[in-house]
């Protein structure tokens, strides 16, 4: 994810014709806190990659402010998504939001009939 859009297109336009598609996102770097403030995994990490259904929200944002600089600037370039994809709306929500193909990264351990069930829905 990026601060903000004038370096996501940077970035965009630096990848393209180099590479066929990007990723986004996997994981969100954040301050993981206990709730009194300290640091979860000691002070050495007090950011830490979070990942799972709790990133989903801000994943499909992601992928919807890339999908619409990718058309802006007229790039060449596919959006693979992930992000806390639990359920066949998650996956419909990256479609809708522009993503050419959505990948599952632990979800299929705890739900290891999600890919069928995404796939009878299509």
């Amino acid at each position: 994810m990026f601060p903000d859009t004038d370096l996501q297109r940077s970035f965009l336009r630096a990848v393209a014709g180099v590479a066929d598609g990007i990723t986004l996102v996997n994981g969100i770097s954040r301050e993981v806190l206990h709730r009194d403030g300290r640091p979860v995994f000691g002070e050495d990490y007090v950011r830490a990659g979070v990942l799972g259904r709790i990133i989903h929200e801000p994943c499909v944002v992601a992928v919807r402010e890339a999908k619409a600089a990718i058309n802006a600037e007229g790039l060449n370039l596919a959006l693979a998504a992930v992000g806390g994809v639990s359920s066949v709306s998650d996956y419909q929500d990256f479609i809708d939001a522009g993503a050419d193909a959505v990948l599952c990264g632990s979800s299929p351990m705890y739900l290891p009939d999600l890919a069928a069930e995404i796939k009878a829905s299509l």
